[in-house]
């Protein structure tokens, strides 16, 4: 079948552009009819050079650990939620379809229950102080690239993630618990994020504490908004409502508690 298939010129050319831009020979085999093996048996024919295992694996197209890379393609369950802002947070996602998430050595821990939520056998690395789970997985990534987690989003203002309404506390306490703080001298929730980010996180808290004012404005490269006094209470007991020990940052999880905690 495959052996005797005539491939003319545009088909030829079509095919080495799109395996030098990055795509699999099985999703190009899908799109012309055959198996896999006879694109690779025509690169070899044409003299396409093979890429390395270095560059399979910055693909995504193959990996030495296993994980649950389909975590993201639906967003139906608490957990999915916050992890998801969690890593819109604090995760770094490249082009290459690697997701990178660095936190202190006291927050390892933290790390460890991503790690268990994504069925990830990949090694937490320490170095200094910090600690990194690093994950190369096409389909992970393009998972949450669909839901909105730009690569190397520090230098855009951002989009918004695709969240269903009902998970939205999980989300956002992800997003706290990645890179915002309760402040513990006075009742005041921050999240520090790009543009988009700090823009609907404001009109979430809205709809939790309508008469919050979330005070958004740049700080250098990244903005932030501020929830304070009972406001910041309201939208603190509705973060951690249905919360549980895996899906929320221990330490961060204690400061809160002292916004509705009798003084």
């Amino acid at each position: 079948m495959a052996s005797s298939r005539g491939w003319s010129n545009s088909e030829k050319e079509e095919i080495i552009k799109r395996y030098r831009e990055g795509e699999s020979s099985p999703e190009i085999a899908q799109d012309f009819g055959v198996s896999d093996v006879a694109i690779r048996n025509r690169l070899d024919k044409w003299g396409v050079e093979r890429r390395s295992r270095k560059e399979l694996q910055e693909l995504g197209q193959i990996r030495e650990n296993d994980v649950n890379d389909s975590c993201f393609s639906v967003i139906d369950a608490p957990e999915k939620a916050y992890w998801l802002g969690f890593i819109n947070a604090d995760g770094c996602l490249t082009t290459q379809n690697r997701l990178t998430v660095e936190l202190s050595v006291r927050d390892r821990s933290h790390l460890l229950k991503l790690k268990e939520a994504l069925s990830a056998e990949n090694k937490i690395y320490e170095r200094q102080n910090l600690c990194s789970l690093v994950i190369t997985s096409k389909r992970l990534s393009d998972s949450l690239k669909d839901l909105g987690v730009k690569p190397r989003k520090s230098k855009s203002s951002g989009e918004t993630v695709k969240i269903p309404n009902n998970l939205s506390s999980h989300f956002w306490r992800g997003m706290i618990d990645g890179d915002g703080h309760f402040s513990t001298s006075q009742r005041t929730i921050v999240l520090a994020g790009n543009e988009q980010s700090i823009s609907d996180f404001s009109e979430w808290v809205h709809t939790t504490a309508p008469d919050a004012t979330t005070r958004p404005y740049k700080e250098v490269k990244t903005w932030k908004a501020h929830v304070c006094g009972d406001s910041a209470t309201k939208v603190a007991r509705v973060l951690y409502r249905n919360s549980s020990k895996d899906t929320r940052l221990n330490r961060k999880y204690e400061r809160a508690q002292q916004y509705w905690r009798p003084g």
